[in-house]
């Protein structure tokens, strides 16, 4: 069985941009300077949210929007979730009633993957794949940002 990878969350692309208008702030180098090293400290704080455990409750409220919060729910339970074994051996119903529907949920019931979105990246969004074998059951996962 695959595993997600353990990297840390991706930036908010909002912080992102705070950070490139430091860069194009009027004033002084020492106020372009300042600007810009505050907005990585907050990139870096944001960035770095701990993981928190999973809670189906929680997954299925933050729906299959990126939140543009830093903090969303999935991204930071995602590591919890699939550690904790709870998607090994499961169909495509037992899933979806865990995680609620699918970022594509047309056809869920004959999908070979599943995509869930855990929240924003730098760029692209985190998303959460999960694939069904031959007997329809969960075979592989992954969190990756695109």
């Amino acid at each position: 069985m695959d595993r997600t990878d353990k990297r840390k969350p991706g930036v908010n692309p909002l912080l992102v941009f705070f950070g490139v208008a430091a860069l194009l702030v009027g004033g002084g180098y020492v106020v372009r300077v300042a600007f810009g090293v505050a907005a990585l400290g907050v990139m870096y704080v944001t960035s770095n949210q701990p993981g928190i455990d999973f809670d189906a409750g929680a997954w299925r409220a933050q729906g299959n929007t990126g939140a543009s919060s830093g903090a969303e729910p999935r991204l930071r339970m995602v590591a919890s979730l699939t550690t904790s074994g709870r998607l090994e051996g499961k169909t495509r119903t037992e899933v979806r009633e865990l995680l609620g529907p699918t970022h594509f949920d047309e056809a869920w019931d004959e999908a070979e993957t599943f995509y869930y979105i855990l929240g924003d990246g730098l760029i692209d969004p985190w998303i959460f794949s999960i694939g069904f074998g031959e007997d329809g059951k969960v075979q592989a996962y992954r969190k990756f940002n695109g």
